[in-house]
């Protein structure tokens, strides 16, 4: 048996018809192993949709690991909920490896609570910034970090009047793109509505368009054609939207969150608000100022999807051979 070369991803996370950007990530993560030859079967629970379809996915976990769960390698999870389903439903000695996505611990006590949980029973963790284990009450030395990777192909800087031109967009307007959670409760869009605002009242007039619902090949000529993408939500992980638009070389600006700070850093079109209108307004007018040409191509160089998927790869082939080892040291004593 190779080392991890059957491998069980268990998310809750995975686009679908009506959210085809939800958990690129981890399809980005899957299509990339499979094309080295390795086999992966995919679970996912989609619990986004509805709540109920946890409790049918636990049901449907139980029966996949009773048929055939002692075929896989490892279980590669990607949500708390996950981890702890797996944990108790797995053919035992069958490693998880876990990582840790999940910017709502930042504002969310409950999801804290289970994410720490979850960090305890996995077998390898691996969180994708460092500002998470600090959430966790971890200490980052020591911690294994990979950051999930991007296209670095698709996401290329080109001209903003070419971009719109694609996109059947007028040239003189100043275009602000949201890149949207999706849900209310992971998002201050009123914060951004109200700096909008005060941007009309002293003469500007921007077009704001949020990202939510665009086909994931369109995404690259979104963020071309805009002036500037702007990310305000209450928690992060470290945020993909942000390394895209840092890929096409657009202006950022962004709360204070997750690992945007670190990845903005030295970067002279990325700006970082508070949390206040008078903030907001005053990052996004010299956003603005910059007309669409920004920096940071080479922050994410070395953040390509199939180089932190094959990272994540030797992660779990490594916790395989780890688990064995431990296994055949207990068989002799």
């Amino acid at each position: 048996m190779s080392d991890a070369g059957k491998l069980l991803v268990f998310t809750n996370a995975y686009p679908y018809p009506g959210a085809a950007t939800y958990g690129t990530y981890v399809s980005d993560q899957v299509a990339a192993w499979r094309a080295t030859g390795v086999d992966v079967t995919l679970f996912f629970i989609n619990g986004r949709k509805s709540r109920w379809n946890y409790l049918g996915g636990v049901l449907a976990w139980a029966l996949a690991m009773a048929r055939r769960g002692r075929q896989y390698d490892a279980i590669a999870v990607h949500h708390s909920y996950c981890c702890l389903i797996a944990s108790c439903l797995r053919w035992p000695g069958i490693p998880i490896v876990y990582q840790v996505h999940e910017g709502t611990i930042h504002f969310s006590r409950v999801n804290r609570w289970l994410v720490r949980l979850a960090v305890r029973v996995a077998d390898r963790v691996v969180y994708v910034s460092s500002n998470l284990p600090i959430m966790l009450g971890r200490s980052p030395e020591g911690a294994t970090i990979l950051p999930c990777g991007i296209d670095l192909e698709r996401f290329q800087p080109m001209p903003r009047d070419e971009a719109r031109r694609a996109l059947g967009w007028a040239l003189d307007e100043e275009v602000i793109l949201y890149a949207a959670k999706e849900r209310p409760a992971y998002e201050r869009f009123d914060l951004l509505l109200e700096a909008v605002r005060r941007l009309a009242d002293i003469g500007r007039h921007p077009h704001l368009l949020r990202l939510e619902g665009v086909e994931p090949d369109r995404v690259p000529l979104y963020l071309n054609a805009a002036d500037v993408l702007v990310l305000a939500s209450r928690g992060e992980g470290s945020p993909k939207i942000i390394k895209e638009a840092l890929a096409c070389e657009r202006p950022i600006v962004s709360l204070r969150v997750g690992s945007v700070p670190e990845m903005l850093e030295g970067v002279e079109s990325g700006f970082l608000a508070e949390v206040t209108p008078e903030d907001l307004t005053r990052q996004l007018l010299r956003a603005l100022a910059l007309e669409g040409r920004g920096m940071g191509r080479d922050r994410v160089l070395g953040l390509g999807a199939e180089r932190t998927s094959s990272a994540f790869l030797e992660i779990c082939r490594d916790t395989v051979r780890r688990k064995r080892g431990l296994r055949i040291v207990e068989a002799h004593k």
